[in-house]
């Protein structure tokens, strides 16, 4: 195993996750806004009205990246059944990753 691409794909996951969570924050910020919704929060993202404080990105970035780390291992575990099939084996890396990641995706939404 090559823990720097395992660190890599870590971060690369960090920083897409954070711009979707980022853009998805814009989307909703009338809800986050809202003091009727105030107590809907959790303490930890909103300890009072207003902006979330810097600890709460803190531990956001650092949850992605822990994910980010869990998911880039699994899909070092499972990499062989997907390039198994010579299809998946002349596609670049990065197409296989994205199959991958909608197996995960497809994975946890049976479960909802």
């Amino acid at each position: 195993m090559n823990c720097k691409n395992l660190i890599v794909s870590a971060i690369v996951f960090t920083v897409i996750s954070q711009i979707i969570y980022t853009i998805g924050a814009f989307a909703d910020m009338p809800y986050y806004a809202d003091p009727a919704y105030a107590g809907v929060w959790s303490k930890i993202m909103m300890p009072a009205t207003g902006a979330p404080p810097a600890e709460f990105f803190l531990l956001a970035i650092a949850a992605n990246f822990v994910l980010g780390l869990i998911f880039a291992y699994g899909y070092l575990l499972v990499v062989k059944a997907f390039t198994k099939d010579k299809a998946f084996k002349a596609e670049k890396p990065w197409k296989t990753g994205a199959k991958f990641g909608l197996f995960a995706i497809a994975l946890t939404s049976m479960g909802m």
